[in-house]
């Protein structure tokens, strides 16, 4: 009876507000399969510190001194196209249906990595005023879909964000970090 419901309600949505893809405009989707097959897919993982080419996107030997990072796992490219306009509709937008194409794009980029090893998901916290604002915290929405597809666990309330700052989204990178410097904290044992 609830899917039943659920069926109705989305049909309803759908005349009264059809979905355009926000790549391409064409209509019934949000992020049509031409669209998805214009992202460029991350083929040659690099440390993401220096860019030196490396397995999985593991922080290279010599800048491991300098980060506590061990890697960093980049599914496609963001600057410009239909992924990067799909990112912001879904954050800015509140266009939840996003979240199962951005998720199956993050899959596919692990299952092309073919991790051995267990991995916990952490979603990047907002800030409560951001969260308030947006209604949501979009990276925790697309790792429970992650999680649930790879059996990961997710580890909520250990990573925080004690500072709220300016949006990311008109800053270059130098810029963004400068922004993110010193606003998380880690509130469980080192090793979790």
């Amino acid at each position: 009876m609830i899917k039943f419901l659920s069926n109705i309600y989305n049909f309803i949505l759908d005349l009264l507000f059809p979905k355009h893809c926000v790549g391409c405009g064409k209509e019934g989707t949000w992020f049509c399969s031409d669209c998805q097959k214009k992202i460029i897919f991350i083929k040659s993982p690099t440390c993401p510190i220096c860019n030196r080419l490396t397995k999985a996107g593991q922080v290279c030997s010599r800048c491991r001194p300098k980060s506590n990072l061990t890697g960093v796992i980049v599914a496609a490219h963001y600057k410009e196209g239909s992924l990067k306009e799909a990112i912001h509709t879904f954050k800015y937008n509140g266009i939840f249906d996003l979240k199962h194409s951005l998720s199956d794009i993050l899959i596919q980029a692990l299952k092309v990595r073919n991790l051995k090893r267990k991995f916990y998901l952490i979603s990047v916290p907002l800030h409560k005023h951001r969260q308030a604002e947006r209604g949501f915290n979009q990276s925790e929405l697309m790792a429970r879909k992650i999680s649930k597809k790879f059996n990961y666990p997710i580890i909520f309330k250990k990573l925080s964000r004690s500072k709220h700052k300016k949006p990311q989204i008109n800053l270059t990178g130098k810029q963004r970090r400068r922004n993110v410097k010193g606003i998380f904290s880690w509130n469980g044992k080192r090793n979790e």
